[in-house]
């Protein structure tokens, strides 16, 4: 029995040592590796250099540089066109020396106008010396100008625009006001047809209506349009407007 016990211990003795050896040389083999990589990566951490705001610095100024450079030519640009943009008006200002200026620049500027119809004057402008009146037999002034034509006749539009105004009154019949800007023009003693609406635009020379007798402080004359021209509201002469 005794002999058994002791060879059995002996065994175990021998087997151990071996055993010992491998286990201890895999962990070592394992903390040596994981030593490498936790270096490894401690190490590639410190070597990334963060961007500081000092090296933003640069790039900062590099783009406030640009858009001051932006800024000052689009000052340039605006300089130069509001010196072209006066020198234009200075121009066109002295050009219509002889024309009165229009009030609102909103309003298209018209230089000239044609007349609605063709025919001789047979009543002149006046808006100071009184001429006779045959209907009304007595002197007066006269706002526009008279101009023969036949009843029936097409009266045409004087110059684009819009019509403003249609209208019936004692005095001049049928009328038709079209506002060319800074001109306005009254066109009267019309026929009651009239196939157009306030608010419809116009163009140079359309026809706008025909030529009636509805005007009765003026059925002693012979048939006419009665025509009124307006200047920034003033009435004056359409024959010194003519093209």
């Amino acid at each position: 029995m005794k002999k058994l016990i002791i060879k059995k211990k002996e065994k175990r003795k021998k087997l151990n040592p071996k055993v010992m050896f491998y286990t201890f040389l895999m962990m070592a083999l394992g903390v040596i590796w994981l030593g490498s990589y936790t270096v490894n990566d401690h190490t590639k951490h410190l070597t990334e250099k963060p961007v500081s705001k000092e090296e933003e610095k640069p790039v900062s100024k590099a783009a406030n540089k640009e858009v001051n450079t932006t800024d000052t030519k689009k000052n340039n640009e605006e300089i130069l066109i509001k010196e072209i943009e006066e020198t234009l008006e200075n121009t066109t200002n002295n050009e219509r020396a002889s024309l009165p200026s229009p009030k609102g620049d909103e309003k298209a500027v018209i230089t000239y106008i044609k007349l609605p119809v063709s025919g001789d004057i047979i009543k002149p402008f006046s808006d100071s010396e009184l001429i006779y009146s045959e209907t009304m037999a007595d002197y007066r002034t006269h706002p526009g100008i008279d101009i023969q034509s036949n009843i029936g006749d097409d009266v045409f539009s004087p110059q684009n625009g819009k019509i403003t105004e249609i209208s019936k009154d004692e005095e001049l019949g049928y009328s038709i006001t079209v506002d060319h800007g800074n001109m306005i023009s009254k066109i009267s003693n019309l026929s009651s047809k009239i196939n157009l609406n306030v608010g419809d635009k116009v163009n140079l020379g359309q026809k706008i209506a025909i030529c009636g007798d509805s005007a009765d402080y003026e059925i002693a004359d012979k048939p006419h349009i009665h025509y009124e021209l307006k200047v920034n509201g003033v009435n004056v002469d359409p024959l010194e407007y003519l093209e």
